[in-house]
């Protein structure tokens, strides 16, 4: 059986000094007088009055999960996620009453197969789908944006 190599390492020693250096100057590792200006200019950039600057992923797809709940423009709970991911991507949609789906895995990126997304689309109709590029690797962002208009996720 073939295996993939996920990852390789890619911070070296300097990259661990360089942080040991600033960790040393006791910075803010929170929310700092940045993270409004931050939010706002981010905000901007991705075209939306409003962002929110969140402390993970995890709090981030919770945010995500609850904003799609009560935002009403969703015509279903059904939600595809992916096969490979955190059991944060899934676990927010699951504790706000989503009905989650899983998509296997594309054995290039990782990602979601997309021949396997479009047939689960097919069969299942659904509200969303959350696109997460495993590791970085990005998946074939224009056949997902194909999939979403033809089937309206």
């Amino acid at each position: 059986m073939k295996q993939y190599k996920l990852a390789e390492k890619i911070i070296d020693n300097n990259d661990i000094t360089k942080l040991a250096d600033w960790l040393l100057t006791m910075p803010q590792l929170t929310k700092g007088k940045l993270t409004p200006e931050f939010e706002k200019q981010w905000a901007s950039w991705v075209g939306t009055k409003y962002a929110v600057f969140c402390n993970s992923g995890s709090s981030a797809n919770l945010l995500l999960a609850y904003a799609a709940l009560i935002s009403g423009k969703l015509k279903n709970k059904k939600i595809i996620v992916p096969s490979v991911g955190w059991v944060t991507t899934i676990a927010p949609f699951i504790q706000f009453g989503f009905e989650p789906i899983m998509c296997g895995a594309d054995k290039n990126s990782f990602g979601m197969d997309f021949d396997e997304l479009e047939m689960l689309c097919q069969k299942h109709n659904p509200g969303a789908v959350i696109y997460v590029q495993v590791l970085g690797v990005p998946g074939d962002m224009d056949r997902l944006r194909d999939l979403q208009k033809k089937y309206g996720f």
